[in-house]
Protein backbone atom coordinates (compact mmCIF):
# COMPACT_ATOMS: atom_id res chain seq x y z
CA UNK A 1 0.00 0.00 0.00
CA UNK A 2 1.36 3.49 -0.86
CA UNK A 3 0.97 5.99 1.97
CA UNK A 4 1.01 9.62 1.10
CA UNK A 5 2.35 11.90 3.87
CA UNK A 6 2.18 15.97 3.99
CA UNK A 7 2.24 18.44 6.65
CA UNK A 8 1.54 21.92 7.26
CA UNK A 9 -0.95 23.01 4.54
CA UNK A 10 -2.17 25.83 6.24
CA UNK A 11 -5.49 25.27 5.88
CA UNK A 12 -5.42 26.55 1.86
CA UNK A 13 -8.07 24.49 -0.06
CA UNK A 14 -5.91 24.21 -3.05
CA UNK A 15 -2.93 22.69 -1.38
CA UNK A 16 -5.77 20.04 -0.08
CA UNK A 17 -7.06 19.81 -3.56
CA UNK A 18 -3.23 19.08 -4.78
CA UNK A 19 -2.97 16.66 -2.71
CA UNK A 20 -5.81 14.35 -3.19
CA UNK A 21 -4.92 14.69 -7.06
CA UNK A 22 -1.51 13.34 -6.39
CA UNK A 23 -3.16 11.03 -4.26
CA UNK A 24 -4.96 8.89 -6.98
CA UNK A 25 -2.52 9.68 -9.21
CA UNK A 26 -0.03 7.84 -7.54
CA UNK A 27 -3.16 5.66 -6.15
CA UNK A 28 -2.21 5.90 -2.65
CA UNK A 29 -3.99 3.95 0.14
CA UNK A 30 -4.05 6.41 2.45
CA UNK A 31 -3.23 10.35 2.46
CA UNK A 32 -2.15 11.69 6.15
CA UNK A 33 -1.98 15.22 6.77
CA UNK A 34 0.14 15.91 9.88
CA UNK A 35 0.57 19.99 11.23
CA UNK A 36 -2.38 21.95 10.90
CA UNK A 37 -6.02 21.09 10.22
CA UNK A 38 -8.68 21.99 7.59
CA UNK A 39 -11.27 24.22 9.40
CA UNK A 40 -14.14 24.84 7.78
Amino acid sequence: MRILYTADLQGNPSFYKKLFTLAVRKKAGVAIVGGNPLLI
